[in-house]
């Protein structure tokens, strides 16, 4: 009896993990959606909101402003937005309006370096959350749009971040010294 619940436990598990292996999504194909909602006091509930709607699987990005109580949803264009509507009311907010508009990048941009608290002028921080690969395939593509955006700051990360052959072999003689 132990192994079938064990065979039944594991078969109801592996289609979740090759779910969130195989996330992907065309962001041309996408809507942003201002969900208006009355309530958000603090930042713990705005943060609520977000984790409550990130687990609903189509969701590959929200944020939510606290200082006008809006909820922004990305997802495919094809998402039913009812099933984030439900999921906030569920969880005892209330729904004042409901806009969208299609996905652009800049808006994206802006939403994505508030969640990470970054400066749009910098490249954007990696968001950590618990569906790891939604937050690569979401990181990669602010970084596209940062790079894009700002390709001589790009540039100039990339020519600070090399190393040239004389500073490896400097570093290399320091270690050579403190050992």
């Amino acid at each position: 009896m132990k192994n079938i619940v064990w065979v039944l436990l594991l078969c109801m598990i592996k289609p979740v993990f090759a779910q969130n292996n195989s996330f992907k999504i065309n962001f041309d194909d996408c809507l942003i959606s201002q969900i208006a909602v009355k309530g958000i006091e603090n930042p713990e509930k705005a943060k609520y909101i977000c984790n409550t709607l990130h687990r609903l699987p189509d969701v590959v990005f929200c944020y939510t402003s606290l200082s006008d109580g809006i909820v922004y949803v990305i997802a495919d264009k094809n998402y039913d937005l009812k099933q984030s509507v439900r999921k906030i009311n569920e969880i005892g907010f209330e729904i004042v309006d409901i806009n969208s508009a299609i996905f652009n990048d800049e808006t994206f941009l802006n939403l994505y370096a508030k969640i990470t608290k970054s400066v749009s002028d910098n490249i954007p921080n990696h968001i950590k959350t618990t569906f790891a690969t939604r937050d690569d395939v979401v990181y990669t593509k602010a970084k596209e749009i940062w790079v894009k955006k700002n390709p001589e700051k790009y540039n100039a990360l990339q020519k600070k971040s090399e190393i040239t052959d004389e500073q490896k072999k400097e570093k290399e003689a320091k270690d050579k010294l403190i050992k």
